[in-house]
Formats: C-alpha cells, structure tokens, sequence
C-alpha cells in the first residue's frame, strides 16, 4: 500500500509558524506504519535544505559494538542501501545558493529518522540538477519517498512557473507505476451481538412475538404435531429443525425489541516495537517539547530539560 502525504508548513517566522510541523509529521508516518506501507510526502515545506545529506550511514564499528542480530533494526540502518541497488545517487545537489534554516534541519532529521529520501536531483529530469522551486530564489517544494519508491517513480521534473497554478511556486510532477495485483475481497465484517434480555421490555418482547410471529409460529406448531403422530419414527433432524424454527424467532424478536450493538474489537498498534510501551511514548514526546522550548529560547535553564 502507498500512503500519499500532501504537506504545507506555514513560512518559518510567521505568525503560525512552528517547528512542530515536523513532529506532527513524524508521529502521523509512525501511527500508519506498518509491514509493507510505502510513503510518499510531497508539497511545500518552506524548509531551504540546500544539500545537506538526508540519510545516515552507520559507523561499522559501532554495529559491530552493539552487537545486535535484529532483523528489524539491521534493516533499519541499512536502508539506503536501496538507493544505491537502483542506481539512486547519494549526493544531492542544489541551484538554491540559501543557507538552510531551521525548517531545513528539521525536514533533514524527519528524513533520516523515517528512512525517508528527496528526490529531488535524484531522478527524471531534475537529476544532478536540483531545479529552483520558488520565486526563482529557493528550493521549498519537494518529493520525498521511501527508498523501495524511486524504482516506480518515473518522469520526476520541475515545471516551469506558472502563475495560474500558484503565486510564487513551480509545480513538481511525477509518475508512480506499479505491477497489476489482483485485489483480493477482505473486507472485515464488524460483528453484532444482541443486547441482553431487560425485563422492562419483556411485555414488549411476548407481544411482538405474537403479533409479528404467528405465521412462524404456526409452522412450528404444525411440525410439533406431525413428530407427535409419528412418535416412535423420529429423527434426531426432525427435533432440529423445530428447535432451529423457535430459535430463529427469539432471535430475530429480540433484535427487533431489545436492538444489537457491535462487538468490541481490539486495534492492533502497527507502528510501535514491543519494547515502544506507553511510557517510552510519554517520554518522547516530553523530550520533543523540550527540545522546542529550548530552540525557542536558548537558556541554561531550558538546556537542562
């Protein structure tokens, strides 16, 4: 599955400008994440990264240090190596001569913690180019993939500025192309159960079975009278099917009586490790807003939290 993200982040410095964008971002990737969910970010993030590197490369003697064999974080530190298995290059390039900003940082740290690439001046027609996006001064605007992406990304290119489309912005086309999957029907049915018996509602009940149900009524009583003149040659189907008849009337007079409700459903968390407990969560984002306070205003007393 592809999740395609449209993102607008206010001009850092204005009035609703806050480098929590970008948090906000990273929390949404890691709540839809999971097994096999491929992303795509694209728009305009007023953030000027000039070719600051978007990936991290791990120290080998560190991995070896560590001494992990977890598949899950071995792939995790490892996956740029899809970059270069389809010939991506890892140095980007630029025509914006801006020093980056601090939304520039921020959308570079999203990219490394989410394994997440831009590819602008990576691919199509913007290769090695790094083609200007806005007011003919900055690059803003980008594409950004998840690595396994840039081989079904084609005809990557920055168009030329076009004032019926935007004020100041180009437009960034692309094209995604996939293999053809047979869609398989797994639509999850929600299951209904039948609210409990309320003696407040059981003249309700007896009257609706009487004036609703006679005709099912008589039926039953009509087979309870032909195993009676048969007696002795009953069969066990027989029973069966009168017992099925009068259970298909308390069941259906009940829903109509005293109603259904869904039965409860338990959600997996797709984007949380084992060891991610509710507390580790607490504390990220406790870390986050002191790190906010402290970009926001550099004290010894902020640095401490």
């Amino acid at each position: 599955m592809i999740v395609l993200t449209r993102t607008y982040a206010t001009p850092e410095g204005s009035k609703y400008s806050s480098v929590d964008a970008f948090t906000e971002i990273e929390n949404e990737f890691l709540h839809l994440s999971e097994p096999n969910l491929k992303n795509v970010l694209i728009g305009d993030f007023n953030a000027k990264t000039s070719t600051l590197p978007d990936y991290v490369i791990p120290d080998q003697h560190l991995l070896e240090i560590l001494n992990t064999d977890d598949t899950q974080t071995m792939h995790y530190f490892s996956d740029y190596n899809g970059l270069l298995t389809n010939n991506i290059s890892m140095q980007r390039y630029s025509k914006c001569a801006c020093r980056p900003n601090t939304y520039g940082h921020r959308l570079q740290e999203l990219c490394k913690k989410m394994n997440m690439y831009i590819a602008n001046s990576r691919i199509g027609n913007d290769k090695t180019v790094g083609k200007i996006t806005c007011n003919d001064v900055s690059v803003v605007d980008y594409l950004i993939l998840s690595s396994d992406l840039f081989q079904m990304t084609k005809n990557f290119e920055v168009e030329e500025f076009n004032p019926i489309l935007s004020d100041v912005h180009c437009n960034l086309k692309f094209t995604l192309e996939s293999q053809p999957y047979t869609n398989i029907n797994n639509v999850k049915t929600v299951e209904k159960q039948v609210i409990k018996w309320n003696n407040n509602k059981q003249d309700k009940f007896v009257k609706f079975v009487k004036e609703k149900k006679s005709e099912g009524i008589r039926d039953i009583e009509t087979i309870l009278d032909k195993l009676i003149d048969r007696n002795d040659t009953v069969q066990q189907n027989d029973i069966d099917t009168a017992m099925n008849k009068i259970c298909e009337i308390f069941n259906s007079s009940s829903i109509s009586v005293f109603g259904t409700k869904c039965k409860n459903q338990k959600y997996a968390k797709h984007n949380e490790k084992p060891w991610y407990k509710r507390g580790c969560k607490s504390k990220r984002n406790l870390f986050h807003q002191a790190r906010q306070r402290y970009g926001n205003l550099k004290s010894k007393e902020n640095k401490k939290l």
